[in-house]
């Protein structure tokens, strides 16, 4: 993250909610496998100073889960109030097909110009007809501080 400036942060991976700190957690692993749970706190800590930084995406379970006690509990609630414009988040387990889908149309539609918003309705349509009867369109939520939707300048005649 050092050499950025960075626009997106694609975090794919295991996720999870921890009751008993009563935050979101990313799971880490370190080079001899060995597994470090980073809670939403410190991921927000680290990402903090990154002021070119317009999206997250969290393609791990539950970074959409909150506690009933405190609704912005969540990684990606955490990520958006520590003024991260939009965070694209799982609220439970999400397939191998329906995650590589989501990642496929989002960044197509985000690439076309569409705001974050529209994008993510077009990846829900798309899961829906390749991951057919299931539910799994439902899974990704948006976490969105930017009124309009729009946070990227695309101009999609560029791409």
């Amino acid at each position: 993250m050092r050499s950025g400036p960075w626009h997106v942060f694609h975090f794919i991976g295991h996720g999870d909610f921890d009751r008993n700190a009563d935050e979101g957690v990313i799971a880490l692993a370190d080079e001899q496998g060995r597994t470090y749970r980073l809670s939403a706190t410190q991921l927000g800590r680290l990402l903090d100073d990154h002021f070119s930084l317009r999206l997250a995406i969290l393609n791990s379970c539950e970074g959409a889960h909150g506690s009933e006690r405190d609704l912005m509990s969540s990684t990606a609630a955490t990520l958006v109030r520590r003024g991260i414009p939009a965070v694209l988040a799982m609220q439970h387990e999400i397939s191998d097909d329906a995650a590589i889908e989501l990642a496929h149309t989002f960044y197509e539609a985000i690439a076309d110009g569409l705001p974050v918003d529209a994008a993510l309705a077009e990846s829900r349509k798309a899961i829906c007809l390749a991951v057919p009867n299931s539910v799994e369109w439902s899974t990704p939520v948006l976490y969105l501080r930017a009124p309009d939707g729009r946070v990227f300048d695309v101009d999609p005649r560029d791409s």
